[in-house]
């Protein structure tokens, strides 16, 4: 499991009043590192450098000023008190709602909808499927991110799971896609992180009686559109083949 860790001061520690520097939190990794940069425009890129302990720079993010809405929650999310750890893997530790220390999972599976539903809904045509919604396209399953917030077991609206240090833990599955790990980064950070930090609701509000939290969900659309945006626009698709004169 690799870590990038947001913030660089000293925080208070998660039992008594002791103070710890957020030092001990895994190195990063070009992959957890390059998650965080594919969610912003090219030009926004350069500023998001490491400091001599492996940590987003927080000096660089702010001295930089841009209008993209994801530079600016990346921003919000380094000037805060708390801490944000960015890490790729398909296994992490979370606090359940009676104090225990649990083992969780991620997984990210990709298939053609298409083509699985045409093996398991025969009864219908290949167009019909695709009138019903069922994509001709390789999309990713499966429980694929997780935002771990600090009290989230007590949260009774949330999941029922809390981050064990204090942190605010953002969690990748390592089987994404660089485009879709990027994506899930904007989701979970820019959207439920980012919420908790500006004490609005981090919740998704699948359940009606609860009212929705739309504004939520507006976030995260917003910021996986922009993110895929800034994802395609910087990456160079296949020159066209130059036809020679004879």
């Amino acid at each position: 499991m690799y870590a990038i860790l947001l913030y660089t001061t000293l925080v208070w520690g998660p039992i008594g009043n002791a103070l710890y520097a957020p030092d001990s939190v895994l190195p990063l990794t070009p992959a957890a590192c390059q998650a965080i940069r594919h969610t912003l425009r090219a030009k926004d890129r350069p500023y998001v450098v490491l400091d001599a302990q492996d940590r987003v720079d927080r000096a660089a993010i702010n001295r930089h000023t841009s209008k993209s809405p994801n530079f600016q929650a990346l921003k919000t999310l380094i000037n805060d008190t708390l801490v944000v750890e960015v890490t790729i893997g398909n296994d992490y530790l979370y606090r359940d709602t009676h104090d225990s220390i649990r083992h969780g999972s991620l997984v990210a599976v990709y298939t053609n909808e298409l083509t699985d539903a045409t093996q398991y809904m025969l009864q219908y045509t290949v167009a019909q499927l695709k009138n019903m919604g069922f994509r001709d396209e390789i999309r990713a399953s499966g429980p694929s991110g997780i935002t771990l917030l600090p009290g989230g077991e007590q949260d009774v609206e949330g999941d029922g799971k809390g981050s064990v240090n204090g942190h605010i833990v953002v969690v990748l599955s390592s089987d994404l896609t660089e485009r879709d790990a990027a994506r899930k980064l904007a989701h979970e950070a820019y959207g439920h992180a980012l919420f908790f930090m500006l004490r609005k609701d981090p919740n998704h509000a699948e359940d009606k009686a609860r009212g929705g939290n739309q504004a939520l969900e507006d976030q995260i659309q917003r910021s996986i559109e922009e993110t895929e945006r800034n994802y395609d626009d910087a990456t160079p698709s296949c020159p066209k083949k130059i036809k020679r004169g004879h």
